[in-house]
């Protein structure tokens, strides 16, 4: 009989400590956890705006001591599917925080002086970085910036994550969003969140497209276009212009305008120069962020006289591009030991 009790307690014992830990289990190597109740950004959305809704799931499992894993997203946002395959996990030599790829119980971002200041600080019970291929409604999405099939990827999963209910991504105070010129100035809503980001690579060619537009008016009346062509979404479009007045002596400058104008016709920007000086040369510049693809036009114009511009085009390549993935319900089923 005392041997059947004592049985008794040791399963009454095993079920309390069941129970206490529920499914998280404290690995001495490995992180495993789903990540459900998506919401997708291009870029930190600090704000709330261009934060979307989002259906679908992550599912994570890293070893940090190995340096392997495996994380699966499969998100969508409208009508749009992401799907990504992350097996690549390589740290920055560099970076030593990066731990070769895999890292536990890492203070990341903020002023901590671990990766940049996108984001306020935390504490990543587990973060790892790598490439990853992001297909996008079935088609490999390639990286804008170098026209790579590769993203640079990173995760992170905290127990006080950094965006709140509504959100935002907030100051200490929670008066303002989060600016990551002041890094120390965060705050934490101390709710598990888990974030997977892609961010574009550096491009080694500045520029995909170039060409300097040139001619010297001498007509009291001038008109002309030119053809710029954008063969991808996303990209920038630059036009650096100039204008050199007239010779010492010389006729009444030429006063010209210069208009960007979108595919479809529509004027994008415009700038006035002219009324230069002798021997002086005016300067401006005409920027369209991510214009769409097709024949832009450039229309000079204007009051003519003796005048040489030179208008100097490029279509460039994206400044960056990042896709977040925030997922606001996170089940942990394994964690690394401290």
């Amino acid at each position: 009989m005392a041997s059947l009790r004592v049985l008794a307690l040791a399963m009454v014992l095993s079920i309390a400590l069941a129970g206490c830990f529920g499914a998280k289990e404290a690995n001495v190597s490995g992180f495993e956890a789903t990540g459900k109740q998506p919401k997708f950004a291009r870029g930190w959305a600090y704000n709330g705006q261009g934060l979307q809704a989002a259906t679908g799931t992550v599912e994570i499992a890293t070893d940090e001591a190995a340096n392997t894993g495996l994380v699966n997203l499969s998100v969508k946002v409208g009508a749009d599917a992401y799907e990504v395959r992350w097996t690549s996990f390589v740290g920055d030599a560099s970076k030593p925080f990066q731990s070769g790829g895999v890292a536990k119980h890492l203070p990341e971002h903020g002023d901590t002086g671990n990766g940049d200041t996108l984001s306020p600080k935390i504490i990543a019970e587990s973060a790892a970085w790598g490439e990853a291929e992001i297909l996008l409604n079935g088609q490999v999405l390639p990286d804008p910036v170098t026209g790579r099939a590769l993203w640079n990827a990173h995760y992170m999963y905290a127990d006080e994550g950094f965006r709140a209910a509504d959100g935002r991504i907030l100051n200490a105070a929670k008066s303002a969003p989060y600016d990551p010129a002041k890094p120390s100035d965060g705050s934490n809503p101390g709710k598990p969140q888990l974030v997977v980001v892609f961010k574009s690579g550096a491009s080694s060619d500045p520029a995909l497209w170039g060409e300097n537009f040139t001619e010297t008016v001498l007509s009291p009346t001038y008109s002309k276009a030119y053809t710029i062509p954008v063969n991808r979404a996303g990209d920038r479009l630059a036009v650096n212009l100039s204008i050199e007045g007239p010779a010492a002596g010389g006729p009444v400058p030429a006063d010209l305008t210069f208009t960007l104008k979108g595919p479809d016709g529509a004027k994008l920007a415009e700038a006035k120069l002219g009324g230069a000086s002798a021997t002086q040369t005016l300067k401006g510049l005409l920027e369209v962020p991510a214009p769409k693809p097709g024949e832009y036009k450039l229309e000079v114009a204007g009051p003519g006289a003796q005048a040489k511009y030179v208008a100097a085009a490029t279509v460039l390549y994206p400044t960056s591009a990042t896709l977040l993935f925030h997922f606001d319900e996170v089940e942990v089923r394994k964690l690394p030991a401290s």
